[in-house]
């Protein structure tokens, strides 16, 4: 259960040190009761509006890629622990696969002054990626871009790293978001359906 901490801040009231502690503490206690509720619904298999439930079969997942520090890989992973998958590291006992194959981020300039200064820049985020799902390509590789533009001022450019940073960890999240649709959508029988089509290919030793 997550707790989350709150600050009080006076507003610029003179509040008395007993009403600023007080505050706090009823903050923390509903805190305290949203998690335990929150902790509650899940553990009886209801859950919160707006939660991506996975299949079973999705439920013990292999992440492979070659950037474990990268924030699509990070994003995706937490994802897929919420929606209560077990991801496993290395690949063994995993009945699905997710491949990711690019996983790209950074700027370019989007506009350029009259003085040819740079006046706006596009954060982008690319990734691809394809699924299996018992040995068998359920998602085939494909390719996705998210992009977010924001202004430049030379006189902020901590400031604006930070939002270039910012910016990419979110589009991140998305794009995360998004392959976890996909995943939520996949049933079993979609495994089966390659091999239905390649019955030799699904039976060891057939043809020989």
């Amino acid at each position: 259960m997550r707790v989350q901490q709150r600050q009080c801040y006076s507003m610029n009231l003179p509040l008395r040190p007993t009403f600023a502690i007080t505050h706090c503490l009823a903050a923390l206690r509903l805190s305290l009761l949203i998690g335990c509720v929150s902790l509650g619904a899940a553990g009886c298999g209801w859950q919160l509006q707006g939660t991506t439930r996975l299949p079973t079969t999705m439920l013990s997942i292999h992440i492979n890629t070659l950037d474990t520090y990268s924030d699509f890989y990070r994003e995706l992973r937490a994802s897929l622990v919420a929606a209560g998958a077990a991801v496993k590291t290395p690949e063994a006992g995993a009945s699905a696969v997710v491949h990711v194959r690019a996983d790209d981020t950074g700027q370019r300039v989007s506009s350029i002054s009259a003085r040819n200064r740079p006046e706006q820049y596009y954060v982008y985020y690319r990734v691809e990626y394809s699924v299996d799902l018992s040995g068998a390509e359920v998602i085939p590789s494909q390719q996705v871009e998210l992009t977010a533009t924001y202004s430049y001022d030379s006189n902020a450019v901590l400031a604006k790293q930070r939002e270039q940073i910012t910016m990419q960890r979110a589009l991140a999240r998305e794009l995360a978001t998004q392959v976890l649709r996909q995943l939520s959508s996949i049933s079993a029988q979609t495994a089966k359906e390659p091999a239905a089509k390649n019955p030799a290919a699904a039976t060891p030793g057939a043809g020989t």
